[in-house]
């Protein structure tokens, strides 16, 4: 993953040095929803489920990198918040919330057809820390890999922009461990995308 993106910024350094009008600087922000689902597991005394998406958000700072006429790559840096929700029955019910934060490098491969933008790419997590509503009872060890791939859409009408995405980890082999106490268990995760929304603008 380093030596990705190592060549990655080789490659954006080689432009900005070549052509620097080539270069674009904005900021973004948004709000994010997770699709998360995995098969009901009993840990110690409860059990546990995914409960209804809820709403996060997201903020960025951008670097875009001009490479011909209808051709451009993006990249930057990004702070996800995804809340995930999980209800639990057994010996104990309720609700519990365990809130994600990530900080990531997208990397993202554009085409522009006036006001409108497609891209695709990887994103690279860079560090992530989550946190339980209640970690007596429920603790979420997120063991997805640290690239992730992203596609979207977006129109962009001279500085601003909004862009539509949507994100996953596509591996097969995607588990995460759930604590409860002393006890753990490994969880198949049947998927885990995220859907977002941003709006932003370039200086």
């Amino acid at each position: 993953m380093k030596r990705i993106m190592l060549m990655g910024l080789m490659l954006l350094g080689t432009c900005v040095a070549a052509h620097a009008q080539c270069l674009r600087v904005g900021v973004r922000g948004g709000v994010n929803t997770v699709d998360y689902s995995v098969a009901p597991v009993t840990v110690g005394d409860a059990t546990f489920s995914a409960g209804n998406a809820k709403v996060g958000y997201e903020a960025g700072l951008l670097l875009r990198f001009r490479l011909a006429k209808h051709l451009h790559l993006q990249s930057g840096l990004n702070y996800q918040f995804n809340p995930y929700a999980f209800h639990v029955g057994g010996n104990a019910h309720g609700r519990i919330t365990i809130d994600a934060r990530r900080l990531e490098i997208p990397v993202e491969l554009g085409l522009n057809f006036g006001v409108l933008r497609l891209f695709a790419g990887p994103v690279f997590r860079v560090a992530q820390w989550q946190k339980s509503s209640v970690p007596r009872l429920l603790g979420v060890k997120f063991n997805d890999s640290d690239i992730a791939l992203t596609g979207g859409a977006g129109l962009h009408i001279r500085r601003f922009f909004i862009d539509f995405r949507v994100t996953g980890y596509p591996w097969s082999s995607l588990s995460n461990t759930f604590y409860s106490g002393d006890a753990s268990a490994r969880v198949k995760v049947r998927r885990n995308l995220l859907y977002g929304g941003s709006v932003g603008f370039y200086f």
